[in-house]
């Protein structure tokens, strides 16, 4: 009959080298030299042929195989240019909450030169959840602010409340920091010093004439320190004169259209 295909006859050889090989876990064996040789001349003779069917079969035989990891990577990584990624990747987190010591994801509290999921940043006193905002820190860790305000409630402001570290300014019997001392009012501070006190908090002059004060009636002023009433006003004791004469009325007065006048101006 027809004699062996010359790559059948190729194969054959290169099947007898390989078993030949000892089997080992390294990389695949290398064709010899002499069979790369008759490869190519089978590649350049029977392109035509009907042998390039096994021509094609024995490239793939002696082409080094790959491992199954790298070829997944590959198609992970073709996946993922496609915009289709085949994995859900958990995200790395380099936060660890204060409390508990675990990855924060999501919402993060930063506070006091630590870091704490919302739901553990809690006062050290209460065990409430806080903000950051609203937060305080004492000697045990983070405080909210009725804990912290009690805690140190002998040295709290009168209008906030809150514990005086700095400069303070003591009126009205008690202590106040120094930018909380303003009128209750119109909020804006006392440059000239000069203040009323109205239940507790501090006026300026002219929020505490239109807002409570009893006037004069001879100059329109507050009338505080010394006064008289007489003629159903009130008047600084120094104001209260005769309207004609402006002597001062000591001791008796004589009404005339609701002021006060001296006997003689009076009889006029």
């Amino acid at each position: 009959g027809r004699g062996m295909d010359p790559l059948d006859e190729l194969m054959k050889e290169l099947e007898l080298q390989d078993s030949a090989q000892p089997l080992t876990n390294s990389s695949p064996s290398i064709p010899s030299s002499a069979a790369m040789g008759r490869l190519r001349n089978c590649d350049k003779n029977i392109r035509s042929s009907n042998s390039c069917g096994n021509l094609t079969r024995l490239r793939e035989e002696l082409r080094p195989k790959r491992s199954a990891s790298s070829e997944r990577l590959d198609e992970m990584w073709k996946a993922f240019a496609n915009g289709k990624p085949e994995f859900n990747a958990k995200p790395v987190s380099l936060d660890l909450c204060c409390t508990c010591g675990k990855d924060i994801h999501g919402e993060i509290i930063t506070a006091f030169g630590k870091k704490y999921h919302a739901e553990h940043f809690l006062c050290t006193t209460c065990n409430k959840i806080i903000s950051s905002a609203d937060s305080f820190y004492d000697v045990n860790g983070p405080t909210c602010k009725p804990c912290y305000t009690s805690i140190n409630s002998l040295n709290a402001c009168a209008y906030c409340q809150l514990p005086i570290e700095t400069n303070s300014i003591s009126a009205i019997g008690t202590k106040w920091h120094e930018s909380c001392f303003v009128c209750n009012h119109c909020c804006n501070p006392f440059s000239d010093g000069k203040f009323f006190a109205q239940e507790g908090m501090p006026y300026c002059p002219a929020c505490y004439r239109s807002q409570f004060a009893t006037l004069c009636a001879a100059c329109g002023d507050v009338a505080s320190g010394s006064i008289i009433k007489a003629c159903n006003q009130t008047w600084h004791s120094q104001c209260f004169v005769c309207t004609t004469c402006k002597t001062s009325i000591d001791g008796v007065y004589f009404e005339k259209a609701g002021m006060p006048y001296c006997f003689p101006h009076y009889q006029e």
